[in-house]
């Protein structure tokens, strides 16, 4: 796949975003909110020197891709299981309070998930 080539500042493990399922909200021209679903495919490190911060590329479902800092990236995660957990789209106050949680208590969701068959609790 393109974007995450190895050996160059892109690093695909090492960070905990890496692998993480996101969902990024995004205004069409019609002022609707879409959400599109992702996942981060690799990161680079901060450049103090250069004065760049960690970036995270988000590779989405439909193809396209992204570049996220950090807080982006999270809040992305944090969107991801607003929805999964409340099966369909979130409302500002869920996505606040999945952004007041901690965003990584181990991954049991994913887990969880895979045990579910992400047939999304029938």
């Amino acid at each position: 796949g393109e974007g995450c080539v190895a050996g160059e500042e892109w690093l695909s493990d090492g960070h905990e975003l890496v692998g993480q399922r996101v969902a990024r909200l995004f205004r069409t021209d019609s002022d609707e909110e879409r959400v599109v679903l992702g996942t981060v495919a690799c990161w680079a490190r901060e450049d103090e020197e250069a004065g760049d911060e960690a970036l995270f590329r988000c590779r989405h479902d439909d193809g396209d891709q992204e570049d996220l800092d950090e807080g982006e990236a999270v809040e992305g995660v944090a969107c991801y299981r607003a929805l999964r957990a409340h099966g369909g789209r979130p409302n500002p106050r869920i996505l606040r309070s999945a952004e007041a949680a901690p965003p990584f208590t181990a991954d049991r969701t994913a887990q969880a998930d895979r045990r579910a068959g992400f047939s999304g609790g029938g």
